[in-house]
């Protein structure tokens, strides 16, 4: 169930990413900005890395039209980044999963440190995992 939780909270994020990138791009006159915000959003899915990687076409699109609207479309895409990691992250696995936010950005920082790009896709549900197995396991029995 709290991985459920989990699961529906990433859905939430690449909702919440995608549509934040349409509005920016939309804003800024950015040509295909609907399938560059899908793009970005289903991107969510890789933390820290998806987003940046999935801007590099933005970008590109940002810079045919002139220097500075590729500037904008950077400021636009680290925006959304600086968002993600300091409010919605938190604030999503907090209502979905009942993650504290702490917890969330230490779990991420330890994933990051132990295993690179894969410990930060794994390390909030490993969080998870461990948290029900102690306490379905350990404490129920000691009761």
């Amino acid at each position: 169930m709290k991985l459920g939780g989990w699961a529906r909270g990433q859905l939430a994020l690449m909702f919440i990413i995608g549509l934040g990138s349409y509005i920016g791009l939309q804003i800024l006159g950015i040509p295909y900005a609907l399938p560059l915000a899908i793009i970005t959003g289903i991107m969510e899915i890789i933390p820290f890395i998806g987003p940046t990687l999935s801007a590099v076409p933005a970008v590109i699109i940002g810079l045919g039209i002139s220097p500075l609207m590729g500037l904008a479309v950077v400021a636009v895409y680290v925006l959304i980044q600086q968002l993600e990691n300091s409010v919605f992250v938190p604030k999503v696995m907090q209502k979905s999963a009942n993650v504290n936010p702490i917890i969330t950005l230490l779990s991420l920082a330890i994933g990051f440190r132990l295993a690179g790009i894969v410990g930060l896709l794994v390390s909030v549900p490993v969080f998870i995992t461990v948290r029900v197995f102690v306490n379905e396991f350990v404490f129920n029995r000691q009761q």
